[in-house]
């Protein structure tokens, strides 16, 4: 659970009602804290009841991401009380943080409401956090020739399709390894042979007695491939999860919703056949 400055997954509409029902103070009771500074700032924090995070604090597994970014289950609070309310999670209940939400609520006058400029703002820190990632990487990097570049435009979309390629060029990797190990043997004795050296007696040795024969098998066929595995699933989930998020604030974007749609029926069709390697 993340403060409003660092993450926003809740759409406009929603950020936008909350405030106006916070009368700029923290929800907590007796807590008289802004929410937005005087200076225009936003320095309370955005609140989960229900966590968004499986194991988070007051996860409900019956719930939909969509009811965890709701205004239903979201309330305001001072950067103190939120982690109160997050270590303390069997004194502060779901039950007892509604009612903490719906009291507080119903005793604000305020007209306060987010304004399309602190929206705007907040926006611009986002993209001046990666403008900055961006510099650092160009122009402050302890070795610029070996500086490995930091993609700052890319999209969901386009770095995932990066991380599938990198994904290919591991598994080409390893199958080139595989093959330079498994032609080790034949290697050893076609240089032996070639130098005048007898090799009957040890190419007489059991396999199994053999360190030339199939080495690290076990971590070039089993390991690795599961650890490749894991990681493609790994991404596609992760990607799947940005994707919900991106849809929810931006309902009306079909390109969106198009490939959320194409990626979700991708891992449906996998999820009864992901298995590891044995």
């Amino acid at each position: 659970m993340k403060s409003t400055t660092r993450r926003s997954t809740q759409s406009q509409k929603t950020i936008k009602l909350l405030f106006a029902k916070s009368g700029n103070q923290c929800a907590f009771p007796d807590c008289t804290h802004e929410i937005i500074s005087r200076k225009n700032i936003v320095i309370g924090e955005i609140a989960h009841i229900e966590s968004e995070r499986f194991k988070g604090p007051r996860f409900n597994s019956k719930s939909q991401n969509t009811y965890r970014r709701s205004y239903e289950n979201l309330i305001l609070l001072c950067h103190a009380h939120h982690k109160e309310i997050d270590e303390l999670v069997n004194e502060y209940t779901v039950k007892k943080l509604k009612s903490m939400k719906k009291k507080h609520e119903e005793n604000q006058h305020s007209n306060l409401k987010i304004s399309d400029e602190v929206l705007a703002k907040l926006e611009g820190e986002y993209f001046q956090y990666w403008e900055d990632i961006k510099y650092i990487n160009q122009n402050e990097h302890i070795c610029k020739n070996l500086a490995r570049k930091i993609d700052t435009k890319s999209n969901i979309k386009g770095l995932y399709k990066k991380c599938l390629k990198s994904l290919n060029d591991l598994h080409i990797t390893n199958t080139w390894i595989n093959e330079t190990l498994d032609s080790n043997w034949d290697n050893l004795i076609k240089f032996l042979n070639i130098n005048g050296i007898k090799t009957t007696s040890i190419e007489k040795i059991p396999y199994y007695e053999n360190p030339f024969y199939q080495q690290l098998w076990e971590i070039r066929m089993l390991r690795i491939n599961n650890i490749m595995g894991e990681l493609e699933l790994n991404i596609r989930i992760l990607v799947i999860r940005a994707l919900e998020h991106s849809s929810l604030a931006n309902p009306n974007n079909l390109e969106i919703k198009k490939y959320l749609s194409k990626l979700k029926q991708e891992l449906l069709k996998q999820a009864g056949r992901v298995m590891y390697v044995d």
